[in-house]
């Protein structure tokens, strides 16, 4: 299991903990969201590594905390792969998730820190992150990501 893959599962495990009462909900939340995201980050650049290795292009990702700006890049590159692990349907689904999160959080500062630089709090017209939701989307993105992440294993593996 790659470290990115870790992240995911265990914060889906603290996500549990949450339901069990365990935790405080905004003291998980906070972390919780972050490491989503921040694994989300880790997956997305390493998928664009892979296939733009595969695909001889040359392209790098963005060395910017900003989703969408790799998310778009690692789209591009699935088309020019016509790998067949990559599903057109899935990849969509994926992309809704990643959208759905950067309406919240656009450049990785949200959940890391409760303020932007200027002193204005975040998130002050969402009142509630539902734990639950959270956690399905994540499952379904951590699913995804981790059969095109084998989808190159299984490439590697068979020499090509």
């Amino acid at each position: 299991m790659s470290a990115d893959s870790g992240i995911l599962i265990r914060f889906t495990s603290l996500g549990a903990c949450s339901k069990r009462g365990e935790w405080a909900i905004d003291i998980l939340i906070y972390p919780a969201a972050f490491s989503y995201r921040h694994g989300i980050e880790l997956y997305v650049k390493h998928l664009l590594n892979k296939l733009s290795t595969y695909n001889k292009s040359g392209v790098d990702y963005q060395k910017t905390h900003k989703l969408q700006d790799n998310w778009k890049l690692l789209e591009a590159e699935v088309k020019k792969s016509q790998l067949t692990c990559f599903d057109d349907v899935e990849l969509s689904l994926a992309g809704d998730i990643v959208d759905e999160f950067c309406q919240i959080d656009p450049t990785g500062q949200v959940f890391r820190y409760p303020e932007d630089i200027k002193g204005n709090a975040h998130l002050t017209g969402l009142g509630v992150i539902n734990v639950e939701v959270l956690e399905q989307g994540m499952d379904v993105l951590h699913g995804l990501l981790e059969k095109w992440r084998h989808g190159f294993q299984d490439l590697h593996d068979a020499g090509g």
